[in-house]
């Protein structure tokens, strides 16, 4: 049997590319202030290793700086960029693939607008554009599962 490619296929791959671009960006520094770095994975799992980073946050942002806020857009956009990836590459056929993976776009584009912390970053607008993209990407793929006989 002869399998073909469909748009479908093509929006779950193009997703899947976002995806792991998505996870590359969270290993790769993020916060830069003279000698100081760390990656978004770091600080949220090390905390206590990257303590200028936390005296650089709190500098500029002061008491509005709270690291439990912080930390809940990078551990949720790491699970469900991980999940989705799964999926884009193991599901595609499922109706759910796309929409996983658009509430991972959401999730992703909502949390770095909302989180000053994640505002101070090099690199958050590419961060932010990856979110709005992959967002994008995957509305279109539900559009076209949806109009796929």
């Amino acid at each position: 049997m002869k399998k073909t490619i469909t748009r479908v296929n093509i929006g779950c791959i193009a997703c899947a590319a976002v995806l792991v671009l998505l996870l590359i960006a969270q290993f790769v520094p993020f916060w830069q202030d003279g000698e100081t770095s760390a990656s978004i994975s770091a600080y949220v799992w090390f905390p206590s290793d990257n303590k200028a980073v936390t005296t650089y946050l709190q500098g500029h942002l002061g008491s509005d700086f709270d690291v439990g806020s912080m930390v809940a857009c990078p551990v949720v956009l790491l699970a469900g960029s991980a999940i989705s990836l799964w999926m884009c590459l193991f599901m595609q056929s499922k109706r759910i693939t796309p929409i996983i993976t658009a509430l991972t776009g959401l999730a992703g584009t909502i949390g770095y607008l909302a989180t000053p912390a994640l505002q101070l970053g090099s690199l958050w607008g590419l961060h932010l554009g990856l979110c709005i993209l992959l967002l994008g990407l995957a509305a279109v793929t539900i559009y076209w599962k949806a109009n796929t006989k």
